[in-house]
């Protein structure tokens, strides 16, 4: 609005003042002056000129530098929102890496702990069998039964363990569709494997229960690692692609 008015006027000025010069000159009023009317009107007509020419001059680069200020601004608003864009996009693909790494330790967590209880819930099986033999001397007793108190607490330990692994198998999945069903199929064999360790510690599994011959506890175990393969390999070839696309994301931001 102020452009267009600074316009209208000067448009004026240029239309109007020369006419109104030349009928001053006439005047008698203004007669007292030196020299004639045709030296007055160009007297005038050079100063206006001049005058006209600077504020022309004062308004075309008032107009220009605004015009630059408004690119520049544009420009940062632009880069800034490029910013904004870049960092939010890496964002995103941190938190889909970090679940993914996060997954990938939970599974790698489980495959260790399942081992773990295998080997503790076989030893306290086999202190418990010592312990039913006859000929076992007084002192060998008292140390076995020592063992295996700390064996029966270690077995609730890793019961307690694989719970919280299935409360994890149900919330990381939700962000990785394509392993929903594996986790979910997981789950399964370790509450099996849980409902196993309970047996193994109470009086309902003795030694016999779980030999080479009773697909028992190495039955469960090979479940579970078979689901540990599958979801390792999975989420090993999501994390590696993830990897990939924001690399190539950063680049293709950084050349637009």
């Amino acid at each position: 609005m102020k452009k267009i008015l600074a316009t209208k006027t000067l448009f004026i000025l240029i239309l109007f003042v020369p006419l109104v010069i030349s009928f001053l000159v006439k005047i008698p009023f203004f007669q007292f002056s030196s020299g004639s009317a045709d030296t007055w009107i160009t007297f005038w007509g050079s100063y206006l000129g001049a005058l006209i020419g600077a504020v022309t001059v004062y308004l075309v680069t008032t107009m220009q530098l605004r015009e630059e200020r408004k690119m520049q601004l544009d420009s940062i608003e632009k880069e800034n929102q490029k910013a904004f864009d870049r960092d939010t996009q890496q964002y995103h693909f941190k938190i889909e890496i970090d679940k993914l790494e996060e997954f990938y330790q939970l599974i790698q967590e489980i495959s260790d702990t399942v081992m773990k209880s295998s080997n503790v819930l076989t030893e306290y099986i086999t202190y418990k069998q010592i312990l039913n033999e006859e000929d076992i001397s007084e002192e060998k007793k008292s140390i076995f039964q020592e063992r295996r108190k700390i064996l029966h607490k270690e077995v609730y330990d890793m019961l307690h363990i694989l719970t919280s692994y299935t409360f994890k198998l149900r919330i990381l999945p939700i962000y990785f569709n394509e392993t929903y069903d594996l986790a979910h199929e997981m789950i399964g064999f370790l509450i099996d494997l849980a409902e196993e360790l309970k047996k193994g510690v109470s009086n309902k599994r003795s030694y016999k229960n779980y030999s080479p011959d009773k697909p028992t506890l190495s039955h469960h175990m090979k479940d579970i690692n078979k689901s540990v393969s599958k979801l390792n390999l999975i989420i090993e070839n999501k994390l590696e692609n993830k990897v990939l696309e924001m690399r190539e994301s950063t680049q293709n931001m950084n050349y637009k």
